[in-house]
């Protein structure tokens, strides 16, 4: 970034998001599309109104006027809320009853609307808990993977280094980099 350059962005809940951009979720995982690849003219109003705001608030302003109201909450997306509060740690058959959804269903939708399976959604979920307690609990690993919810210390370190590319131990000793 340039100095003086300014960023913003949003965050949606998992599955939330679709709807508002208009864009299913199993398009973009894992890219980094530029925003007028899916929105086209939308994109190109939106930019200009931005390269206009004075301020950031404006930017913040304007961006989020350019999102389409987010519809109610469905019942995938409060199974989906409910999935979050038990910071992933659910058999997958139990949050498709809690959407209401054969486990089948679950799946198809999970994809579409967060562009992941529910499995790999949940192991995410169970990560970034993980992770907002690791400060806590330096050195005890062991204990800290129980309350997580994953099976041993091994498989708790084997998650980390898949979603972080390195181990608990090195993230604790510098978190930054």
């Amino acid at each position: 970034m340039s100095p003086g350059q300014l960023v913003v962005g949003m965050r949606f809940h998992p599955g939330r998001w679709a709807s508002p951009l208009g864009v299913p979720g199993d398009l973009i995982t894992d890219q980094q599309p530029a925003l007028e690849e899916f929105w086209g003219r939308r994109a190109r109003t939106l930019l200009a109104r931005m390269e206009d705001a004075r301020t950031a608030e404006e930017c913040v302003s304007r961006l989020a006027e350019s999102v389409a109201s987010i519809p109610a909450v469905t019942p995938f997306q409060r199974a989906l809320a409910w999935l979050r509060a038990q910071h992933g740690v659910a058999a997958l058959d139990e949050v498709a009853r809690q959407a209401g959804l054969s486990p089948r269903q679950l799946r198809r939708l999970c994809r579409q609307q967060t562009g992941l399976s529910p499995k790999l959604l949940a192991r995410i979920l169970r990560f970034r808990y993980a992770l907002s307690r690791l400060g806590g609990e330096r050195g005890d690993h062991a204990g800290l993977a129980a309350d997580c919810g994953y099976f041993d210390q091994s498989h708790f370190i084997a998650d980390f280094q898949h979603f972080s590319g390195r181990s608990p131990a090195a993230f604790y000793r510098n978190p930054t980099t």
